[in-house]
């Protein structure tokens, strides 16, 4: 959407991304929880969260829309999928659930510190979500020319 030319970088998880962070080896992308990192000497400063909307998690950080960048969004998230075909009594009950325990006070609560926001939306939102998402990152995929590697 800028026109930035980017380096992928992959790492074998958060540990040694947060290590090369530290060490000004990288300076992009953390997650938001990190800037309140324990084991950090100086505190890191966040530039925007690349949610479209501000996160409850962390609502002192403006997105990237907010700082100039119109319409981006690029999120992590988990969903709860079952097989094609599950009845659809057995899909609301998995739901209900699932939605009962990510609201429950202690569990959102836990979600937010580690600067995820709980959602828990409808199977219905979730479907429109995934084809959003599929979408997005087909035309994305297909205008960086981005391979497998």
């Amino acid at each position: 959407m800028t026109g930035i030319d980017l380096v992928h970088v992959p790492y074998k998880g958060a540990g040694p991304a947060l290590t090369d962070l530290l060490a000004g080896k990288s300076s992009w992308c953390a997650p938001a929880r990190w800037r309140r990192c324990r084991m950090c000497a100086r505190p890191l400063r966040a530039l925007a969260m690349t949610s479209l909307t501000r996160s409850r998690a962390a609502p002192d950080i403006p997105t990237v829309a907010e700082s100039g960048v119109p319409g981006y969004e690029s999120t992590l998230w988990y969903a709860l999928l079952a097989p094609a075909g599950t009845p659809k009594p057995i899909v609301r009950r998995l739901h209900a659930e699932t939605a009962r325990v990510v609201h429950s006070p202690d569990v959102a609560e836990k979600l937010l510190g580690l600067g995820a926001d709980p959602i828990g939306g409808s199977p219905e939102d979730l479907s429109k979500f995934l084809k959003t998402e599929i979408d997005r990152w087909t035309q994305v995929i297909r205008e960086a020319h981005i391979v497998a590697n």
